[in-house]
């Protein structure tokens, strides 16, 4: 299911809006898991609306809905337990690429010296054509 952000009617019964919003934490659940970068938007709008619609409720009529509420509220703390899960990932994968550049670049700046037959030779650096 992917849902434009303009596509959430905020006026809908409280049960069609969370209907929505769980198969919106479902599939942004998958998303996050493939590391795809999300648009929150949509379920912000969509919680909001359920809570909006919860809070106009007589009080006994919105006390059915604590189950539902703490369940979205699970939801939404798993979503944002993976959403930082992949954050953490992002970064570390950021500084690994980070120091390869930099060795990269220490070694393009630098006479590299192997050993060859017990001693250490100065090897000149290839140019463009590859030649030394």
């Amino acid at each position: 299911m992917n849902v434009n952000p303009v596509d959430i009617d905020t006026t809908l019964s409280p049960d069609a809006l969370l209907v929505i919003i769980e198969q919106l934490m479902s599939e942004y659940l998958q998303r996050t898991q493939k590391g795809e970068i999300l648009d929150m938007q949509l379920i912000e709008r969509g919680v909001a609306a359920f809570c909006e619609r919860i809070n106009a409720l007589p009080k006994d009529e919105a006390k059915k809905y604590d189950p539902a509420l703490q369940h979205l509220m699970q939801g939404m703390t798993r979503l944002g337990l993976e959403l930082q899960s992949q954050q953490g990932q992002l970064i570390e994968n950021l500084k690994d690429v980070t120091a390869v550049r930099k060795a990269n670049m220490a070694y393009q700046n630098s006479d590299a010296i192997v050993p060859m037959d017990g001693m250490r030779k100065r090897v000149e650096k290839p140019d463009s054509d590859g030649n030394h």
